[in-house]
Order: C-alpha cells, then sequence, then structure tokens
C-alpha cells in the first residue's frame, strides 16, 4: 500500500512538473504545506521525482531538479551523494559529457571523503564515469572503471544482484567496441546468466 501511495505521489508530481515550472521553487500550490518539510524530506522526494523524469526521458527537468536537491541536501551526506551522482547522470544521459565527468568527478571526491570506496555510491559514481569514458572512446579506461565498479559491487552486494550483471553487460559492450567477441560472449553470458535468476 506504502509504495502504491508514494507513486500517486510521484505521478502527481510529474504531471504538475510537465503542466507548469515550479515557482519559487514549489511543486505545491499550497506553498506553506512544502514548505513544512525539513528540507532532506524535500530533498528524498525531489531523488524520486527525479527518477521518474529520467524514466520519461525529461534529463533537462531532472537536471533542475537535481541542483535543487543539492541545494537541499547539505545536512545529509547520503543525500548530497545521491544528488549529485543524480545530476552527473543526467548531464551523461542528456549528452553533456564534459559537464557530466566534471559532476561525477566532484562527487567521487565527495564520496571518497565521506564514506569511502566500498559502497554503493562509489560503484555507481565509478560506473557513469565507465559510461562517459565508454562514450568518448575511451576504452580501456571505460573497462578499467567498470571493473572497479563490478569488483566494489562482488564485495557489497549478493552475487545474483543485478547491478552485478549490469558491470557485465557494461564490459562485455566495450569489448563488443573492440571487436573482442570471446571476451563480449564471456561477459554477456556471465551477465545473462544472473538475470535469468531475478
Amino acid at each position: 500500500m506504502k509504495l502504491f501511495l508514494l507513486s500517486a505521489f510521484l505521478m502527481i508530481i510529474l504531471f504538475q512538473l510537465t503542466a507548469q515550472k515550479p515557482s519559487n521553487n514549489t511543486f505545491f500550490h499550497d506553498k506553506n504545506a512544502w514548505n513544512s518539510f525539513a528540507d532532506t524530506t524535500k530533498a528524498r522526494v525531489i531523488l524520486d521525482t527525479i527518477k521518474v523524469l529520467t524514466y520519461a526521458g525529461d534529463f533537462q527537468r531532472g537536471i533542475e531538479l537535481s541542483r535543487w536537491a543539492i541545494g537541499l541536501s547539505k545536512e545529509s551526506d547520503t543525500l548530497m551523494a545521491k544528488a549529485q551522482y543524480a545530476l552527473g547522470k543526467l548531464k551523461l544521459s542528456a549528452g553533456d559529457l564534459d559537464s557530466s565527468k566534471y559532476y561525477l568527478d566532484k562527487n567521487i571526491n565527495f564520496v571518497l571523503k565521506h564514506f569511502g570506496r566500498e559502497n554503493e555510491f562509489y560503484a555507481n559514481t565509478i560506473n557513469a564515469i565507465g559510461i562517459y569514458n565508454l562514450n568518448k572512446g575511451n576504452y580501456s579506461e571505460a573497462i578499467n572503471k567498470y571493473r572497479e565498479a563490478l569488483s566494489i559491487n562482488q564485495k557489497i552486494k549478493d552475487p545474483n544482484d543485478l547491478q552485478i550483471a549490469n558491470n557485465y553487460n557494461n564490459i562485455g559492450v566495450v569489448y563488443y567496441q573492440l571487436q573482442q567477441l570471446d571476451s563480449v560472449s564471456y561477459y554477456l553470458q556471465k551477465a545473462l546468466n544472473i538475470k535469468l535468476l531475478n
């Protein structure tokens, strides 16, 4: 039931976002209702909304909201890491590669300072830097980043976690670009094996 209510709430927010731009950084017509929430609560709602916008392909609106979420996340290292990652990943999805690299590097430094290396924030950001390198044609660096993300995920996640399958898939894609078909087959089969279990 909670998941349904959250989904319904996010869809209402998405509708409001597409109907009009937020004025004075508020989703609600009743500004007092929105302003009564703590900044961290607002940041969580915005980050969930960004997921919906990303799924819908509205990267520009997601970028705007990511910046807002960063401003609201100053009291929570976890939310700041998620918001900075979202901004870098959205810039990457929008094709703004150099800007995405700036924000992803900024998030790596933040995550290292506050959480260290062996955590989901670091693994996700390193994976996104791998995507950046793939898009730039830096294949050896992309493989290095994907392998680093895979190594971390193998330590912190269940062996059959879909994120590990995603890491194998990404490595396979780079080997495809390099026309190393034996490696492509090896990594894509490992990804498929995990995906079939889920």
